[in-house]
């Protein structure tokens, strides 16, 4: 059976009818067999499974008629879809009219059928995330919740007028697409198919109705409605997940205070009122109860302030038009903000004015001019009234399908993107020939209602004047939109000065922030910066941005000519380059608290610059700052969701908290809005973390694919993608894989980057000749150089600690060597130890570890032992995770508690992706956590456990020298362990 409508026409009436007597009598356990990618069923062919739930899995597929990919859902069979007769013909009236819904807010149901497998549902296939995932990321603004819960509303409020009840709104049942747009899933569905409340559904939800197995209907909706504001606007709960305990309690939810929008805290009272008589009859009168409370706050604003300057007027009416009915009063009471008195703009708890920014339209025919848009950004970064749309953003937004890449951010594509970006004003600037003067200008327009708001125009006589011309504009605008004088005077960038007076530099460096932030191609973008550097050798802010990348890549002493280049600039830098200067200094420096200081403030004062965020968490982490640090990077994410920085340092984090889930869907959202070689990279390690072995290695390949196509990307994908691969026990595809990046890399940091990694596949195949080799043809390469720490840890490789007495005196003449002091502790060398540890500060993490590791060293187990896991659970470890989690097993098997030592090494092969571990340091590591396991388990008596460990040993050592003590050791226990049971 199949019946179908094309292109969004209504299903034949009875479809849904016929389908559901055909399942009803099914039992719930009929159709359990999946399909597989290539399977066809009717004109559909299966691409990919997308996920699975309680009413069934979805799939990609592609309508072989249409040519369009559709979502195909497999509908698992439920218990009770039928039922009494009069409670059954109701059910089927209700399945047909949700057939024939159709609200840009409820998704498209294309067609229906039965197949081997069970009962099918044929759907429009949605981009973007569920609403639960979102929550997930981090708080959502005022406005974000308030037009997000009014999407639903509307949608809920076209199927109550049709007498559909939806039964299961849950954040998982909300879809938030990549344009902004809300649509409800499942909307009748699942109870149509027998499956109330579905095993992702969230009891807290529940009305009590529901509950008590009362009737439902509208009102139902509403209190889950109600619910969903509550938490969206609040990130709680109205009641406890008691498991619908609090039914009976005399608990009330308390009223939200929503300073933006006063009156929506009691009507959510009112949704979530226990009695179903007490609550708005159904969604439609709380859509109409949110444009009352928008009207009010309308009047009662336009009233306080009757003298309102003209731009604010124009901003409250293109609020009005934007966000709807359900926000209007948020962005009135923001134009009241504008004048400078009143509550913060909606979205931003600072109380700024978003602005985006087209890329410059040059009619000159001078390709250096392209950068103006880039210094404006610059200059308009100074203010703390303004906040600006990362360019990066605008152009996810922009960039759809295939061969996008060619549509321009100019006025047309900025005025598409900007309302979903959150931008409430546009800027264009535009620069045209007039004889020999050029002609330069800026113009502003309110995003909701399209209206010009003011165009700033000024003649500049020659081009050493343009920069400094485009900064009095800069301050216009900032004058424009009702930002103090004094503000302005306050806060202002020479741009001259601050950035660079050639042009043709500042281009450069203008395309060295896209290949990098955009694209994450950062050996093009040490190319871009040195060209601009090169241009002008006093350009502070190219140089600093060099030295970063270069300090990225292992270039130390070329990256500190740049450093001491950008220091000298340091006082004419503007806002972002200046605090990520000062940031490093301190970092530089050990000031811990003044580091601290300097991140914090980096991270408050420039919020949405996804890259002066990161560089904030980034340094929190290394402080042992883990928690902050993943905010910072959450927040990052939300800013700019295909940011590659700010998706790892969030998958990380993620996955250091146990929350691999969340890790791999944000992942996969990055990836969905910038296939970049670092996000498919970023999606390999998600994957590989949360124990996906094939999914890691098809994302490990494909990163590989996309940066031997791009130029200077492959970076990243040796750092994330290869270590995945290693992670699940792919280390000769790893192998093949870096032989041939290095071979195709175009930059020889990227060579030697590839090779670096090869390196780690080597010594942790346990091919440590082959490594040596290596590691002593790259002896003249700085970037090798600059990691002294390397031929001391190949020098421990497979070999006991305590027996690796050249690694000793390796690290004992090495000078910078990350953790000195602990390594030489751990060695043995309690001399040479505390000698390294004389400068440590007192409590810093390398002070604590030292500490740690003396104490194992001389005997006193317990004490080490508590210190060990308190760096362990604060995240300080410097990222030598796989070796910490081995020193704490080592630890507890020496204690004789074999039972925690197992636990603690646990999945301690694949751990060392969590922080980027240090070189190596999985190598020497990985093979004692395995034997460790194994000896635990046979003293324990479970054999077959510690024979499990000895093949995973062996397994990664295959083609190990066959001289290393630790394989030898480790056939020595297998044959102590032999066939025994």
């Amino acid at each position: 059976m199949s019946d179908r409508r094309d292109g969004g026409g209504e299903l034949p009436p009875g479809a849904l009818s016929a389908l559901l007597r055909e399942v009803v009598a099914a039992p719930p356990d009929a159709g359990r067999g999946g399909l597989s990618p290539g399977d066809v069923v009717g004109r559909f062919e299966i691409v990919r499974e997308l996920g699975r739930g309680g009413f069934g899995v979805v799939y990609e597929a592609r309508d072989r008629e249409l040519g369009r990919a559709v979502a195909f859902k497999l509908v698992r069979p439920g218990s009770g879809a039928g039922g009494a007769a009069g409670a059954e013909a109701r059910l089927l009236r209700e399945a047909e009219t949700i057939a024939r819904l159709s609200h840009p807010g409820i998704v498209t149901l294309y067609d229906l059928g039965k197949a081997p497998q069970g009962p099918y549902l044929v759907m429009e296939l949605l981009h973007g995330q569920t609403l639960a995932e979102r929550m997930a990321l981090g708080p959502m603004s005022v406005a974000e919740a308030l037009r997000v819960g009014a999407d639903v509303a509307r949608a809920l409020a076209h199927a109550h007028e049709r007498g559909v009840v939806h039964r299961d709104l849950t954040p998982a049942n909300v879809f938030v697409c990549e344009d902004g747009q809300v649509k409800l899933l499942d909307l009748g569905l699942a109870h149509a198919f027998g499956h109330r409340r579905l095993s992702g559904g969230t009891p807290a939800y529940m009305a009590p109705e529901q509950w008590q197995g009362a009737p439902e209907d509208e009102r139902t909706d509403v209190f889950a409605l109600g619910v969903l504001l509550f938490r969206l606007l609040s990130g709680g709960l109205p009641y406890p997940e008691d498991g619908g305990r609090w039914i009976g309690g005399a608990r009330r939810p308390t009223v939200l205070a929503v300073s933006q929008a006063p009156a929506v805290g009691p009507l959510v009272a009112r949704m979530l009122d226990r009695d179903p008589v007490a609550r708005p009859r159904d969604a439609g009168e709380v859509v109409k109860a949110l444009a009352a409370l928008a009207t009010e706050a309308a009047r009662s604003t336009s009233s306080d302030r009757p003298g309102a300057p003209l731009v604010g007027r124009r901003l409250a009416v293109a609020g009005w038009v934007a966000l709807g009915v359900a926000v209007g009063a948020v962005a009135v009471l923001a134009a009241v903000r504008l004048a400078g008195v009143g509550p913060p703009l909606p979205g931003r708890p600072d109380g700024r004015l978003v602005v985006a920014l087209a890329d410059t339209d040059n009619a000159t025919g001078q390709p250096a001019l392209d950068a103006l848009d880039e210094a404006l950004a610059s200059s308009l970064a100074a203010s703390r009234r303004l906040a600006v749309v990362p360019r990066q953003r605008l152009l996810d937004l922009l960039w759809k399908g295939p061969g996008a890449e060619a549509a321009p951010l100019d006025a047309a594509g900025l005025e598409a993107v900007a309302r979903v970006a959150g931008a409430q004003v546009t800027l264009v600037t535009s620069v045209r020939s007039r004889g020999e003067a050029l002609l330069l200008e800026v113009r502003a327009a309110d995003v909701a209602s399209g209206r010009d708001l003011f165009s700033l125009r000024e003649t500049v006589a020659d081009r050493a004047q343009l920069l400094p011309t485009l900064s009095r504009l800069a301050d216009r605008v900032r004058r424009e939109l009702q930002e103090r004088p004094e503000e302005v005077a306050g806060a202002q960038v020479a741009l001259a000065a601050a950035l660079t007076p050639n042009l043709e530099a500042l281009d450069h460096y203008t395309r060295g922030l896209d290949a990098d932030g955009h694209l994450g191609e950062l050996a093009t973008a040490v190319a871009e910066y040195r060209r601009a550097v090169e241009l002008d050798p006093d350009f502070g802010a190219a140089h600093l941005q060099l030295a970063l990348a270069l300090w990225s890549y292992g270039r130390h002493g070329e990256a500190r000519a740049h450093w001491t280049a950008a220091l000298a600039a340091v006082g004419r830098l503007p806002p972002r380059e200046r605090l990520l200067l000062e940031k490093a200094r301190a970092r530089n420096a050990g000031d811990q608290d003044e580091l601290v200081r300097g991140a914090e403030e980096l991270a408050a004062r420039l919020p949405d610059d996804p890259m002066a965020t990161c560089a904030a968490a980034d340094t929190l982490l290394t402080l042992g700052r883990a928690k902050r640090a993943g905010e910072l990077f959450l927040r990052a994410v939300a800013t700019d969701p295909g940011h590659y920085w700010a998706a790892m340092g969030a998958v990380r984090s993620l996955a250091r908290a146990g929350r691999a889930g969340e890790a791999v869907a944000l992942a996969r959202r990055a990836v969905a809005t910038r296939e970049s070689p670092g996000n498919v990279s970023t999606l390999a390690y998600a994957l590989a973390n949360a124990g996906d072995g094939p999914g890691a290695r098809e994302a490990a390949r494909r990163a590989f694919a996309l940066a031997a196509e791009r130029p200077g990307a492959s970076l990243y994908v040796t750092w994330f993608a290869a270590p995945a691969l290693m992670a699940v026990g792919a280390l000769d595809e790893a192998e093949q894989l870096l032989v041939a990046a290095a071979a195709a890399a175009r930059a020889p940091e990227d060579r030697d980057a590839a090779r670096q990694q090869l390196l780690e596949v080597l010594s942790l195949s346990g091919r440590r000749r082959e490594a040596e080799a290596l590691l002593e043809a790259a002896a003249g390469v700085e970037a090798w150089a600059a990691r002294p720490g390397l031929r001391v840890r190949l020098l421990e490789v497979g070999r006991d600690r305590r027996a690796a007495k050249e690694a000793a005196a390796a690290l004992r003449a090495g000078e910078g060597m990350r953790l000195k002091a602990r390594e030489l502790a751990l060695l043995g060398d309690a001399a040479g130890a505390a000698k390294a540890a004389e400068g440590l500060p007192p409590g810093s993490p390398q002070e604590r570890q030292y500490r740690a590791a003396r104490l194992l060293a001389e005997g006193r187990l317990e004490d080490s032992l508590g210190l060990q896991r308190e760096l362990l659970s604060a995240g300080a470890i410097e990222g030598l995770e796989v070796g910490a989690r081995t020193l704490l097993g080592e630890t507890l098997a020496a204690l004789q508690r074999d039972e925690e030592a197992l636990a603690a090494l646990e999945g301690v092969e694949g751990v060392w992706l969590m922080e980027g571990a240090v070189p190596l340091d999985a190598a020497v590591n990985v093979p004692r956590a395995l034997l460790l396991r194994a000896r635990a388990s046979q003293r324990l008596g479970r054999a077959g456990e510690a024979r499990r460990a000895l093949e995973r040993f062996m397994a990664g050592w295959a083609r190990a020298d066959a001289d290393l003590p630790l394989l030898a050791e480790a056939r020595a226990l297998a044959g102590r362990i032999g066939d025994r049971p």
